[in-house]
């Protein structure tokens, strides 16, 4: 079953990711909205709950890096301030590196960063292409596109394959999995 995922592009699912981060902080925020518990409480639970989960799973670096980066959202929220997802692409990527250089060797770290980093890059300029697609399914075409762009020269490399389906299957099955 883990090949399969990985030869149709899908191991993301399986392997704990930013994705799966970033559906419990929505779940989270949404149980909060509704209990309507808001500022610097409702972030300190998340911290808390993110927190505990990356280490009850063995911290592993796609989990770390996202929880840096909420980290830095959270901050900027707080002091007010714009979030920049370049730059906390950055702080993530130094501050990981800087307390275990040996990250940059695991393929877990390289593709995380990848991801990210294509995109913060890649993302916008697709979405505004596909302007003739109805807006959620522009949205969901240009992140799976952007990402399957940033990590071909990655699966490239340590898998030796490239998975075409994965850019459709992608589109279909991120907002199915968190349902």
């Amino acid at each position: 079953t883990k090949e399969n995922y990985s030869k149709a592009g899908l191991s993301h699912i399986l392997s704990v990711s930013g994705l799966h981060i970033g559906f419990i902080v929505l779940f989270l925020t949404s149980i909060f909205n509704l209990l309507k518990l808001k500022g610097k409480y409702q972030n300190l639970i998340i911290i808390f709950v993110v927190l505990s989960y990356i280490m009850m799973i063995g911290a592993p670096s796609p989990a770390l890096r996202a929880f840096i980066m909420l980290l830095v959202v959270l901050l900027a929220k707080f002091y007010k301030r714009d979030y920049d997802l370049k730059a906390s692409i950055s702080f993530a990527f130094v501050t990981m590196l800087a307390v275990n250089p040996l990250y940059i060797h695991d393929v877990g770290f390289v593709i995380s960063f990848a991801c990210m980093c294509s995109i913060a890059v890649i993302y916008e300029p697709l979405y505004n292409k596909l302007k003739f697609l109805p807006r959620i399914l522009r949205s969901a075409l240009a992140l799976s596109l952007a990402v399957q762009l940033g990590i071909v020269p990655i699966t490239v490399c340590y898998f030796n394959y490239i998975s075409f389906i994965s850019i459709i299957i992608n589109t279909i099955a991120i907002p199915v999995s968190f349902i």
